[in-house]
């Protein structure tokens, strides 16, 4: 299941983070963004593997 959840951080990181995200990082609120945008992603993997719950 671990697999799921890097993916997941991948699809945020390449696929859903705009240009502008990735310039804010250097800063305190955009790296809050970012973690909120992988975190949404992490979470809706769990929500559709429920395996994924056990990690």
């Amino acid at each position: 299941m671990f697999y799921l959840f890097i993916l997941a951080h991948l699809i945020a990181d390449f696929a859903l983070q705009p240009l502008w995200l990735v310039r804010r990082k250097r800063q305190w609120d955009g790296l809050f963004m970012h973690v909120g945008l992988v975190l949404a992603c992490m979470l809706v993997v769990a929500l559709v593997e429920p395996s994924a719950w056990r990690l």
